[in-house]
């Protein structure tokens, strides 16, 4: 019964071994002392008799086992008496496995029962992630007339990477290289166009490059870009071309979500740039009598793609509306912030047609901000009616970037027949569909 007594199993012992045969013999002679003492302790034949047998019985059964070798040990156990549980070694791989097992069926009940973005939260707070994400946040990189500047767009990257910014998507308004359209009229030469395709490939590998949890890079062409990029998107917007592939994520002409009801909608190149009435700066590759027609197709597109109350817009265009000071140049130098001096008449760079397409009903009740590039004097914040305006500058001449950050929330109001509702300066007026503008940034290199 040594088995009760310790709750080990032993091997079977061999017939007639040492250990069994004086294990025997002691509990025989314990048997027959009945009136004898315990560590000098009188003991009553009658009464200690069976508390004796029992105490016996375990001293020597504890000191047979100290003899008698353990399951998974090739040693006797040393050291005396020994607690019940002491000769089971516990078998520590099964105890991981199971342990392991358990710590798998917490995550999956954590997404089951809360979700993604509750369960990204939780790690995030337990230590186990570097960032939270946030599917109720988005923050967008803006990035505009890089120029071939990959020195800039590398500082852009470690600024991000340093600061630890958690980015959910990369937007880009166009001039990502430096080709010099004069004329837009004039076929481009095919060598040109392989030359400065090659390099928006490098700006683009490098803006995707940039940490974000998207992993999405959208952008339009500008005035300083090749041609085919605005013909891939307007021949087939709803399909992808060979160059699509080649260059992915070109809005131009389109509408994409970037997340759910949050859309973007895109249209690159410039229109001619006025000064007293004169045409200082080309249109490329749309003039401004051609634009209305485009920007009416443009426009049905996106009222195609918007659903009342569940979706909001962002506008992604290379040039900026006429009108909005973030279009204009005032400065005498219109690729230098801080050189000092002011020109006797503004350069008007933005389109009316562009303006006029902001300043329509659907618009004005849909669109969170219009963000575009081309005029690099023009950098900062200006307002069309209800739709703010950013230009975020150039990363070559300005050494800016923009960082612009949009909540959703489950409260809309452009709910059918709520518009009348609106009132200025009040929180409600701000909101367009599901999403918000919470904040806008612009850094410096």
């Amino acid at each position: 019964r040594l088995g009760p007594f310790t709750g080990i199993q032993h091997p079977p012992a061999t017939p007639l071994s040492a250990a069994p045969l004086r294990f025997h013999i002691e509990i025989i002679k314990i048997l027959r002392r009945n009136s004898k003492t315990r560590q000098g302790i009188p003991v009553s034949p009658k009464v200690g008799e069976i508390t004796n047998r029992k105490r016996h019985l375990i001293d020597l059964s504890a000191h047979v086992v100290t003899k008698i070798p353990c399951r998974n040990t090739s040693e006797p156990r040393q050291g005396g008496p020994v607690s019940p549980k002491i000769g089971r070694k516990i078998d520590r791989r099964r105890h991981l496995i199971v342990l392991a097992a358990l710590v798998v069926l917490a995550v999956l009940s954590l997404f089951t029962f809360f979700g993604t973005t509750a369960t990204s939260q939780v790690f995030y707070l337990m230590g186990l992630t570097t960032s939270a994400p946030d599917s109720n946040l988005i923050t967008a990189l803006v990035v505009s007339d890089t120029h071939d500047d990959l020195k800039g767009l590398e500082r852009i990257k470690k600024i991000v990477q340093d600061k630890k910014l958690n980015i959910d998507v990369v937007l880009c308004p166009g001039d990502i290289t430096t080709m010099p359209n004069a004329d837009w009229k004039i076929k481009p030469d095919p060598e040109k166009v392989r030359e400065y395709s090659t390099r928006v490939s490098r700006v683009l590998q490098i803006l995707n490059s940039i940490p974000n949890h998207r992993g999405k890079v959208f952008w339009v062409p500008g005035n300083h870009d090749p041609l085919p990029l605005f013909r891939a998107s307007e021949e087939s917007p709803q399909e992808d071309s060979k160059d699509s592939k080649n260059f992915p994520g070109n809005v131009h002409g389109k509408v994409v979500e970037i997340a759910p009801g949050l859309l973007v909608g895109g249209f690159g190149g410039c229109v001619e740039a006025i000064e007293n009435g004169k045409e200082v700066w080309v249109a490329y590759p749309y003039s401004e009598k051609d634009m209305p027609a485009r920007m009416k197709r443009f426009l049905g597109g996106v009222e195609s793609s918007l659903q009342k109350g569940k979706t909001s817009l962002i506008l992604l265009t290379h040039a900026g509306p006429d009108g909005s000071s973030t279009a204009q140049v005032s400065g005498l130098d219109p690729n230098a912030l801080n050189a000092p001096g002011v020109r006797s008449s503004i350069i008007n760079s933005g389109s009316k047609a562009i303006a006029d397409m902001v300043s329509t009903k659907m618009v004005q009740n849909s669109c969170l901000v219009l963000m575009h590039g081309h005029t690099h004097q023009g950098m900062g914040l200006a307002r069309l009616g209800s739709v703010p305006i950013l230009n975020p500058g150039s990363t070559l001449h300005s050494g800016s970037f923009g960082i612009v950050k949009f909540q959703r929330s489950d409260l809309s109001t452009a709910v059918e027949g709520k518009e009348k509702d609106f009132k200025p300066g009040s929180t409600a007026f701000d909101k367009r569909g599901p999403w918000r503008l919470v904040d806008t940034e612009i850094h410096f290199l």
